[in-house]
């Protein structure tokens, strides 16, 4: 996986953690001047990588990421987008299709103004299952079961 060190310093630990027990290859790519190049993450990136992982907006000092770029990149190499979107989302656009996410989450504490203990993930493969959501009040899509209830799941991002 490759990372910089940028993204949230709980995930960093989690991350170098699982390459110390686990034996996952951690590539974490170095700040300059404060800001993530993408030339550095272009080179960290090769076929063997499976994931990137990012924070959209960084807790350290507000960077965000170009995520369609970093998304671009890891689809290039047959590899998945992690974005941990907390930090943007609620106060920036987040549009997880048009970004090319393929796993997004985030708290509800923050930007989202929610509660301390709820919080939403989403991957590709709910968001393909589009064909299978209905419009909730807002017009906002939502997850159904086959029953036509809410999920309790999902949480819609865009």
């Amino acid at each position: 996986m490759v990372t910089n060190d940028l993204h949230y310093t709980a995930s960093l630990s989690n991350y170098l953690t699982r390459q110390k027990e686990q034996g996952l290859e951690v590539r974490i790519v170095k700040n300059l001047d404060w800001r993530i190049e993408l030339s550095d993450m272009e080179r960290a990136v090769d076929n063997k990588t499976r994931l990137i992982a990012v924070s959209f907006v960084s807790s350290v000092n507000g960077y965000m990421e170009n995520i369609k770029a970093l998304s671009d990149l890891a689809h290039s190499h047959q590899a998945y987008l992690f974005a941990d979107i907390i930090q943007g989302v609620g106060s920036t656009p987040v549009d997880v299709r048009a970004m090319g996410i393929d796993f997004a989450s985030t708290a509800m504490y923050k930007w989202l103004q929610g509660e301390h203990g709820f919080g939403s993930f989403t991957s590709r493969r709910i968001l393909s299952a589009a064909s299978s959501s209905r419009p909730n009040s807002r017009g906002t899509p939502i997850s159904t079961t086959r029953r036509g209830r809410p999920s309790p799941n999902r949480v819609p991002l865009d």
